[in-house]
């Protein structure tokens, strides 16, 4: 036997045990990379998961960051008032009011919500949270009290086309004392911003609806305006507000072009001293005798050039009057209507800065709807003739204001403190006439004549006290006239 042997086989059993853990060190280190591997790839998931939570946390981030901007905004105007809040000096408050508007840019704008530039965060607006709109109130609160010493037939304002002429009819053509503030009104401005511009929606009413005996709400502009494109109710264009004196009477000028209606107008800039404007208008008609018929819009167009001592405006109206005859609907009758009107004002700094001379001049053909006296008595457009045919009116009016502020003298008490701040007054003439035809009736509305004269206060800018008296004529075809005096005292709180 092979001494060797033994040993031999002892070496082989050696071998065989350290063969085992080797083995199974191999299988071990093979499964641990497969696990790592499988490790780094959760590890890769996790990290792509917690990339896209981080884009989403950065987008509402963005969106808190904006609404913390909108908010820190009002805050600090809220300090802002705060501050000045606390501060209710004489002399701090003054020194506001002087910065603030004059009593004269307050007049500028009372009725003339349009000329609003629209444009983002506007003055006085608020910005509203978690939006891109800002919004402003405004309005005023106004307080008449009308005294009629002749009979009218109307009770709060002076309408010089109801001036009974002959005989008065008992409860129907008013004369006694008025008090009333259905005329206060309130206007909603907003404005919102988009990727292709600044966008504006204004509506605006008051409570001046007469409804039987009752007051309610009325609808006077409701509008929207994107850059020189206005749709929706306000002032036509064939008016002028920046012609309009300053007056207490609501219902203002018998001869001035006063119409608020429906429309879609274009404006355009001719340079820095011109501009031009072209819209479609309701083409409602006040026809005697029958009822209009709207066939084709009114089309109005202007041209208005503002210079350093005022402006001036020319404009024209083109119309298509319709009517159906009270007693045949069915017989429609057609006629064509137009109007001219020149209009302006000037400012006389030989006498004082803010004196003003503003005029007007209209005439034209169916055009009674737009000129302010003849509308409030109506039908004064067109008329049906005797064979049934559709004749427009003739007519014109014209009126001239004169503005005066009166000097306040420092040597007086009231001059020195101050107190005859904006101490102005307006007189104004107007006349307004219809050309009537044979057929007519003997009481037709032929003429009528109106004189003004106020004097207005304004303590602080956004409060105006006045006292007016006025007088007015009506003549018929048949030369028959009526007249009567007014007395009218009027306080206005704007805001």
């Amino acid at each position: 036997m092979n001494r060797n042997l033994p040993k031999l086989i002892l070496s082989l059993f050696i071998l065989l045990l350290m063969a085992g853990p080797v083995v199974s060190w191999a299988q071990a280190e093979q499964v641990s990379m497969e696990d790592l591997q499988k490790m780094l790839q959760d590890q890769k998931d996790m990290l792509e998961q917690q990339q896209k939570l981080i884009e989403q946390q950065g987008e509402q981030l963005s969106e808190t960051q904006k609404a913390m901007a909108t908010l820190q905004t009002q805050i600090d105007q809220l300090k802002a008032d705060t501050g000045q809040a606390k501060d209710k000096s004489k002399e701090t408050i003054a020194l506001r009011e002087q910065q603030s508007q004059t009593a004269d840019e307050l007049q500028s704008r009372k009725d003339t919500p349009e000329k609003e530039e629209a444009a983002g965060v506007f003055p006085g607006s608020i910005p509203i949270p978690g939006t891109n709109m800002s919004a402003k109130i405004g309005g005023y609160v106004r307080l008449g009290l009308v005294d009629s010493l002749d009979p009218i037939g109307s009770d709060d304002r002076f309408i010089v086309g109801t001036i009974p002429v002959g005989e008065p009819t008992p409860g129907v053509d008013n004369e006694g004392f008025t008090i009333s503030a259905k005329r206060s009104r309130m206007n909603l401005d907003m404005r919102m911003d988009s990727s292709v511009g600044t966008f504006r929606a204004f509506i605006e009413g008051d409570f001046a609806a007469e409804v039987g005996t009752t007051d309610t709400y009325r609808l006077r502009h409701a509008f929207g305006q994107y850059k020189s494109i206005i749709l929706g109710q306000t002032w036509s264009t064939f008016m002028d507000t920046g012609a309009t004196p300053e007056e207490l009477d609501f219902e203002g000028l018998n001869a001035n072009i006063n119409e608020r209606q429906p429309l879609l107008r274009y404006t355009k800039n001719l340079g820095p001293t011109r501009s031009f404007a072209v819209s479609l208008e309701d083409p409602a008609a006040e026809i005697t005798g029958g009822d209009g018929k709207g066939k084709f819009a009114d089309l109005a167009a202007r041209i208005n050039s503002p210079r350093e001592w005022g402006h001036l405006q020319a404009a024209v109206v083109l119309r298509n009057i319709s009517g159906a005859p009270s007693d045949d609907p069915t017989s429609v009758k057609t006629t064509f209507g137009w109007g001219m009107s020149l209009s302006g004002s000037n400012r006389f700094r030989k006498w004082s800065q803010k004196d003003n001379f503003k005029y007007q001049f209209n005439i034209g053909q169916g055009i009674g709807r737009y000129v302010n006296d003849l509308d409030s008595v109506g039908g004064q457009d067109a008329i049906f003739d005797l064979e049934g045919n559709l004749r427009v009116l003739p007519a014109l009016g014209a009126y001239v204001a004169y503005q005066h502020y009166w000097k306040r003298d420092p040597t007086t008490f009231f001059g020195s403190t101050g107190l005859l701040r904006d101490l102005r007054s307006t007189m104004v003439l107007g006349y307004t006439q219809v050309d009537n035809h044979d057929f007519q009736e003997d009481d037709a509305y032929r003429r009528t004549k109106r004189v003004t004269l106020n004097l207005l206060w304004s303590p602080i800018t956004s409060i105006d006290l006045g006292f007016e008296l006025l007088w007015g004529e009506r003549m018929n075809k048949d030369g028959e006239r009526g007249n009567a005096t007014q007395f009218q005292l009027v306080g206005t709180f704007y805001f």
